[in-house]
């Protein structure tokens, strides 16, 4: 008796092994996000140093873009103030 239900219980083991699918049919979706703020990145690049013009009471520093468009220009209003060498500046 015993032997018969160690048998059964091996044949509904594997019947029920055989009733699973192997591959999952179901289509994959991908998350979006709702919020349109968010996709929008802000991109930076390298401005380097050109040259600094100083007059009285203010230092005026004007940077050279990496990717060549318009002159990034920094005004400090002091004329003992030395200008960065470079620094990340937001792409046009």
């Amino acid at each position: 008796m015993k032997r018969a239900s160690t048998s059964l219980t091996l044949i509904m083991l594997v019947g029920f092994m055989s009733l699973t699918p192997l591959h999952a049919n179901a289509a994959g979706r991908t998350y979006v996000s709702q919020d349109p703020d968010k996709e929008k990145k802000v991109l930076y690049e390298t401005c380097r140093l050109r040259k600094a013009i100083r007059t009285e009471g203010s230092t005026q520093c004007f940077y050279k873009r990496q990717s060549g468009g318009k002159d990034a220009v920094v005004t400090v209003d002091s004329e003992h103030i030395r200008c960065q060498s470079e620094f990340k500046c937001k792409r046009e």
